[in-house]
């Protein structure tokens, strides 16, 4: 069965004004914010994700999609998650818990950053979207 839920942490999330986060707002229901436990990267204007026991939580939004088989395709691209890309991919696309605020637990896609972080900025606060308006504004 496709699993209909993604993880949004990044600018995929709603307010940013792009037309891969407008695709999702419009092609899915948001469920609830939400978290994951790893650690935040600014890699060149974008956020990128890992998975770690010992970090904080990365705050995010979780979304249900309403037609997976055509939205993941789509966000794949703009993640450059796929064959058709650099090997390793930059992000790779993996199903994974994330809590939402009431602590129930979803299994939710999610794109995490795949590549060497030692040259970027942590983000130690684990919210992209702070992150990106005080250092960028609108």
């Amino acid at each position: 069965m496709q699993q209909n839920y993604i993880f949004t942490y990044g600018t995929l999330r709603r307010g940013f004004n792009n037309p891969f986060s407008r695709n999702i707002t419009e092609n899915s229901l948001f469920i609830s914010s939400g978290w994951i436990t790893g650690r935040l990267f600014e890699i060149d204007r974008f956020p990128g994700a890992l998975i770690t026991e010992e970090g904080y939580k990365i705050k995010g939004e979780i979304y249900n999609l309403h037609n997976p088989a055509h939205t993941l395709p789509l966000l794949d691209k703009y993640e450059e998650y796929g064959s058709e890309f650099r090997e390793p991919n930059e992000y790779i696309r993996r199903e994974i818990p994330v809590t939402t605020d009431d602590g129930e637990i979803i299994p939710c896609w999610t794109y995490l950053y795949n590549w060497a972080t030692e040259e970027y900025e942590e983000i130690a606060g684990g919210d992209y979207r702070i992150f990106y308006l005080s250092r960028y504004g609108t």
